[in-house]
């Protein structure tokens, strides 16, 4: 090595580092300044605001520009849960806080629900329209006691406006609704444009009227049992039972049939809608989907007799329920049965190599997981793929990232894709360990169905 080429290289690198270094102490604080005042200005006429920005750094440094004694400022950025609790207590319906703005990061745009705030502000342009809509969405709810709520949208500068390459490159982010998908999504050729507010704002709109309209298209074999000529619920029945106020915890009718039949529903969660299910052992298995299940009901509740729950109708009840419970893994999405296969996958390589390296701390903890994937002990398997996939995101991130210009990419979006990495990169005992801990067993079915039409034949 030359060493003057090298002392000649370090100085040239100093050099740049020194301009780079000056041009950020011209940097003006204007653009953050600006963003203050109007979040005081909003202040004055909302009590509660809520304001979002995907750097942290920025919301400490908007925290500690905004302060003033007769405002409480939350910062919520997903590094602590106390601060996320903190927030959610203190944004939840109902809440009684005075005069409060919470500075939230992206990690606090989905799952939580901050209603009571009548004001939201986009501090940096959400890079893609799902961010946004999960931002909103955090005040924007069907229980919101507010008659209306404002969104502010940032309009800045070109030079700080969202650029469609960035727009693209968080349009690959690994996210929940894409992990498993067969999707590969072209890159785009020529300069990268501007994104302007209002066209964003416009995609958003669309997007919402079209998820609208699949909802509609999604729910009307449902409605149709209740509405229309073809309804098997009259008007006046539906409107009364929609009215009341009596708190039913669950409710069972029985009706004669052939053969047993059940048709069941669960409640949502907080990580999962209701579902409802459909099961004849003579019928080809279990149904899920509404459509299915609708046209199965149809099929069967036309000029059906009424029957007593007596114990024979008990009795079919029950052994449907356990035939469904064997099913369980069905009620799962897609993406999360596809994630449970692939961890099954994963940890059996784990478990031969833990043997062969006799590492017993790593075989138990393996070979407790696979049990889960297997149904022992009756896991709550939603929540077990949830966390595999909460576990293996960051090993899925930094494949993508690496393998971009690659012809693999395709595949590595895929669950299956991502095998190799995971055995060549396997995840350490503690986070197997995180994966074990953080699970909890799931109530049997029988205890968690809230309504229910069971086909009993004579006995």
């Amino acid at each position: 090595m030359d060493e003057r080429e090298f002392e000649r290289a370090c100085e040239e690198d100093l050099a740049i580092y020194n301009q780079i270094a000056s041009l950020c102490e011209g940097l003006s604080d204007g653009r953050e300044r600006a963003k203050v005042k109007h979040l005081r200005g909003l202040l004055e006429r909302h009590r509660l605001v809520v304001a979002f920005d995907s750097r942290p750094i920025t919301l400490a440094l908007i925290r500690k520009m905004v302060e003033q004694p007769t405002l409480e400022v939350f910062v919520a950025s997903g590094g602590r849960k106390t601060d996320q609790r903190a927030v959610q207590e203190a944004f939840k319906l109902g809440a009684n806080t005075e005069a409060a703005l919470a500075l939230c990061s992206n990690s606090m745009s989905e799952g939580v629900n901050l209603q009571q705030a009548s004001a939201v502000v986009h501090l940096d342009m959400p890079s893609v329209v799902r961010i946004a809509e999960q931002r909103v969405g955090r005040i924007d709810r069907m229980d919101s006691p507010h008659d209306s709520v404002e969104s502010w949208w940032p309009k800045d500068a070109p030079e700080f406006a969202l650029s469609s390459d960035e727009k693209l490159d968080e349009r690959l982010d690994l996210v929940g609704d894409i992990l498993g998908a067969n999707v590969s999504l072209p890159l785009e050729g020529g300069e990268p444009r501007v994104v302007r507010v209002e066209d964003f704002v416009k995609e958003m709109e669309e997007d919402e009227r079209a998820q609208i309209e699949l909802l509609d298209d999604a729910f009307s074999p449902v409605r149709d049992l209740v509405e229309g000529e073809r309804a098997l619920v009259d008007a006046l029945t539906y409107s009364l039972l929609r009215k009341s106020e009596a708190k039913v915890l669950s409710a069972v009718a029985v009706v004669r049939s052939s053969t047993p039949w059940g048709f069941f529903t669960l409640p949502g969660t907080a990580r999962s809608a209701p579902r409802w299910m459909f099961f004849e052992p003579s019928g080809g298995g279990l149904q899920t989907a509404l459509e299915d299940v609708a046209q199965s009901l149809r099929a069967r509740l036309g000029g059906v007799e009424d029957v007593d729950l007596d114990g024979h109708a008990v009795e079919v009840m029950e052994a449907l329920l356990g035939e469904i419970e064997k099913r369980s893994r069905l009620l799962l999405p897609r993406r999360k049965q596809r994630a449970l296969e692939q961890m099954k996958v994963v940890l059996i390589r784990y478990a031969k190599v833990a043997r062969r390296e006799q590492d017993e701390e790593r075989s138990a903890v393996v070979d407790r997981l696979l049990g889960f994937v297997e149904g022992d002990g009756r896991i709550d398997l939603d929540e077990l793929a949830e966390r595999w996939l909460g576990a293996i995101r960051p090993r899925w991130r930094k494949t993508i990232e690496s393998d971009a210009r690659s012809s693999r990419r395709g595949g590595l979006r895929r669950l299956q894709g991502l095998v190799r990495t995971l055995e060549h990169e396997p995840l350490s005992t503690d986070e197997l360990m995180a994966v074990r801990d953080g699970v909890r067993v799931a109530k049997p079915i029988a205890e968690r169905v809230v309504a229910a039409i069971v086909g009993v034949p004579e006995d």
